[in-house]
């Protein structure tokens, strides 16, 4: 309980301190990257260090804080800083003496902080009446001598606005002290065995395991599992923790890492004695904002088992799962950042994820060594600006877009294609199939991201980059449609290898040309028989894949199909047990086999972030709610409610909340803000006392929303298409 305090006090008790709205700063993706790499050293795997394939980059040790001051009298300062210390005005020091308070001169002059730490992010806080620290500050790092702003800029080494915007408004409480809350949780149920314990916490859960009255001397050993065969098994374990003991006291013991397990099995060896096991539950205290609730209960159960999945995976960063990697995967994290805007829209956790996926340059090798993520990872920041609106964010790390995109751009082959070279990992999916030569998917994959790349540039400030990039996507995206696509089959080929095509045929390349709107009215229709709806192409067995197939599918009004999937695949990890979603569900896999993975017994991860993807796929099209502008300011409700009686949605914006209510005769919308659309599929003209209604298409009706409005609407829903 002390430690959850002390964290609500992080994050509460310094606005007593900040009433001028002081905080502390950095010089961007600095904390982010410090966290990261404290973070890292804290994963294991069979008992070792295992920091993974994340690029895991430092801070810089040397940074220089500035601000434009004109001051009519001289003013008081406090200063904190984590690290050493100097300030001047321009170039000229003030004699502070180490001391944290001092006067400045009165005067117009650059305001000039120099803070050096080798071992934390060096970190500048300053109360004062006018001068204080925030977003307007400048900051650089000390290893650029460029003469003038746009200099550095070309150089990929902007000076931008410190970032300070995790509420850290404490003093006392610097950034290093970052860290997530804990409290104590007792088992479910506990087996006393004749050396230790057997212990169940319920569900799927992550923390530090904990003894009470541990005495006496020799070796304790923790298995963990998140299936009881796993926490048995002495061999086949992934995650374990291992210590010696010599205490002829009792004491209360806390394992130090934190692990994710459902069960532990706790062994005492010598004389060795214990009287209870407990553990500190570790989690990201963030509120529930968006919901989804309707007349199917196994719906219900399935967006709350999702929920849950998404929570777990959010730590100081969101990461695919809490028991074998934990790692901050490009990938995985671009569904988190979605799944999040309709569940938490816990922005701060997608800032620090984004910055810290990315680190420091140079470029030596994609993301993770994955392609495709790099392309994920560009198009995430176009994403977390759709939903936000933040551009200052987009501003602070575009630099670091360019840099990505121009490693991207260098690596393509003679034909301006993305392909492998030595060092890069082909991943797409968990499945059989060729990744050697040129795949179509990657090109469609690579051509958004480079839209994005120049989307997010024009938002920057960069035009030249933005028609660049925006030329550089519409090529490649006209070169992949002549070159894959087959018009006899109507389909996307997988790939080319030397010349000749994959014989191979995948629903890769379809599903995200239809998501992203790359094909005709045509082409779709053909992929949507030849390939999205066929069965014989071979099936796809991961939430993170099933995450794009099913948008894709409701993209082309297949609504019913994917509810009935979301019932069928997600109520069947369910059936199997699941308290939390998996990396990999395969239907016709049975016993040991769900818990396989890598060649090892227990390597599957059952909690995986990638698995909470009915969050996003109920909230963005069964509720229909998605921006039609940067941060809400236009919105679209296309409310589909397929093949259920009712369905009540919340979703979270900057602004509040879009709540829809409906069924299939009647629809209730209330809205925060933003302008909106109502696009509504009806079998008549619906009515409403104060919405006109126009229709677009065979029935098909649209109206406008505005905000602060209650509508109560009467139509009669039209059901999809069908298969």
């Amino acid at each position: 309980m002390g430690r959850i305090i002390a964290f609500l006090l992080f994050f509460l008790c310094g606005v007593a301190f900040a009433e001028n709205g002081a905080s502390w700063i950095w010089f961007p993706g600095d904390f982010e990257n410090f966290v990261y790499a404290k973070f890292s050293s804290k994963i294991t795997f069979r008992g070792e260090m295992s920091a993974g394939a994340s690029k895991i980059s430092g801070h810089y040790p040397f940074v220089c804080f500035f601000k434009e001051v004109d001051l009519k009298k001289p003013e008081r300062i406090k200063i904190f800083a984590q690290g050493k210390y100097t300030i001047g005005e321009n170039y000229s020091r003030f004699d502070s003496r180490g001391a944290n308070e001092i006067t400045i001169p009165s005067g117009r002059y650059t305001l000039k902080v120099e803070v050096f730490n080798y071992e934390k992010i060096p970190a500048l806080y300053i109360e004062g009446e006018t001068v204080f620290t925030d977003k307007s500050w400048r900051v650089k790092i000390e290893e650029t001598f460029a003469e003038s702003e746009a200099s550095e800029r070309a150089k990929g080494l902007t000076v931008v606005h410190a970032a300070a915007d995790y509420g850290f408004d404490n003093p006392a409480r610097p950034p290093a002290d970052f860290a997530l809350p804990k409290k104590e949780v007792a088992p479910k149920s506990v087996e006393k065995l004749p050396n230790g314990f057997f212990a169940d916490f319920g569900r799927e859960t992550f923390g530090n395991v904990k003894l009470a009255g541990l005495r006496g001397k020799g070796d304790l050993t923790i298995y963990y599992g998140e299936s009881p065969a796993e926490a048995n098994s002495d061999d086949g374990y992934e995650v374990i923790g291992r210590y010696f003991v010599d205490s002829q006291n009792p004491q209360e013991f806390t394992a130090p890492d934190a692990q994710g397990f459902r069960y532990v099995r706790v062994v005492l060896d010598g004389t060795l004695a214990a009287d209870s096991v407990k553990m500190d539950y570790e989690f990201a205290d963030i509120p529930e904002r968006g919901s989804f609730e309707c007349s199917d209960p196994l719906v219900n159960e399935i967006w709350r088992v999702s929920y849950y999945t998404l929570l777990l995976t959010t730590r100081e960063f969101y990461v695919d799962g809490v028991k074998r990697d934990r790692w901050v995967w490009a990938g995985d994290a671009a569904q988190s950042y979605l799944m999040d805007f309709y569940s938490h829209f816990e922005l701060p956790t997608a800032r620090r994820t984004l910055w810290a996926n990315r680190g420091k340059e140079p470029d030596l090798r994609h993301l993770n060594r994955i392609m495709d993520y790099s392309f994920y990872w560009l198009d995430s920041v176009r994403n977390y600006y759709l939903y936000t609106g933040d551009a200052a964010f987009v501003s602070d790390i575009y630099p670091r877009m360019k840099t990505l995109a121009e490693f991207c751009l260098s690596r393509t082959d003679k034909d301006g294609f993305a392909a492998a070279r030595a060092g890069d990992w082909i991943f797409v999916d968990w499945a059989d199939m060729p990744k050697n030569g040129v795949l179509c998917v990657e090109q469609i994959l690579f051509a958004r991201a480079l839209a994005a790349t120049a989307e997010c540039a024009e938002i920057a400030g960069e035009k030249s980059d933005a028609e660049k990039y925006s030329k550089l996507s519409a090529q490649l995206l006209e070169k992949t449609l002549k070159v894959f696509w087959d018009e006899e089959k109507g389909v996307l080929r997988h790939g080319v290898e030397n010349g000749k095509f994959h014989e191979v045929r995948t629903r890769y390349a379809a599903m995200f040309a239809a998501l992203f709107g790359y094909l005709d009215s045509g082409r779709l229709e053909k992929v949507k028989r030849t390939t999205l709806l066929n069965d014989s192409v071979q099936k796809i067995t991961t939430p993170y894949m099933r995450f794009y197939e099913l948008a894709a599918l409701c993209e082309i009004g297949q609504h019913d199909y994917v509810l009935d999937e979301i019932r069928s695949y997600w109520g069947g990890m369910l059936k199997e047990g699941a308290t939390s979603f998996w990396e990999v569900y395969d239907p016709s896999e049975r016993g040991a086999q769900h818990t396989a993975m890598y060649g090892r017994p227990f390597g599957r991860s059952f909690c995986h972030s990638w698995g909470a993807s009915p969050l996003y796929l109920l909230g963005r099209y069964f509720a229909g709610v998605k921006p039609t502008s940067a941060g809400y300011a236009t919105y679209e409700i296309a409310p589909a409610i397929s093949k259920l009686d009712w369905f009540k949605s919340e979703v979270p914006t900057p602004f509040g909340k879009i709540k829809i209510s409906a069924t299939r005769e009647k629809l209730e919308i209330d809205s925060d803000g933003g302008q909106g659309k109502l696009k509504l599929r009806s079998a008549e003209k619906p009515r409403c006392e104060n919405l006109i209604f126009v229709q677009t298409a065979p029935d098909t009706y649209e109206a406008a929303i505005v905000p602060k409005t209650h509508y109560k609407i009467s139509y009669r829903a039209k059901a999809d298409s069908g298969k």
